[in-house]
């Protein structure tokens, strides 16, 4: 009996420990890509400001200028989404977005009336 309850807190002890185990080592990989992440930042900046220094030079721009086409490129971008959105349909019957070019709702399969492209 008393073998019993030894070995029945060891494999209470022993989960335990593999849960912490397995925390440190989801722990351990989350480090890990965060590293990578701060590495490819930095490289990413520095191409970055390479860029803008060629383009300054090569092409005799003004920071003020540079500033003003890549503030354009993001509200073009953000036009561009908005635009991807309202492309998107409800489904009539579990009321999920779709692209229109289905025929059917790829969640539920209800069939969707196709509407004319132009």
């Amino acid at each position: 009996m008393w073998t019993q309850l030894f070995f029945a807190g060891q494999q209470r002890h022993t989960g335990r420990n593999l849960r912490e185990v397995r925390a440190r080592q989801e722990l351990r990989r989350a480090q890990v890509e965060i590293e990578e992440l701060e590495v490819r930042i930095r490289k990413l900046s520095r191409l970055t400001k390479g860029m803008w220094e060629i383009l300054k030079v090569e092409l005799d721009l003004e920071d003020g200028l540079l500033e003003q086409i890549v503030n354009h490129q993001d509200d073009a971008k953000k036009e561009s989404t908005v635009s991807c959105e309202e492309k998107s349909l409800k489904c009539p019957n579990c009321h999920r977005s779709f692209s229109k070019k289905t025929g059917n709702c790829v969640y539920c399969g209800t069939p969707v009336l196709q509407r004319n492209l132009f």
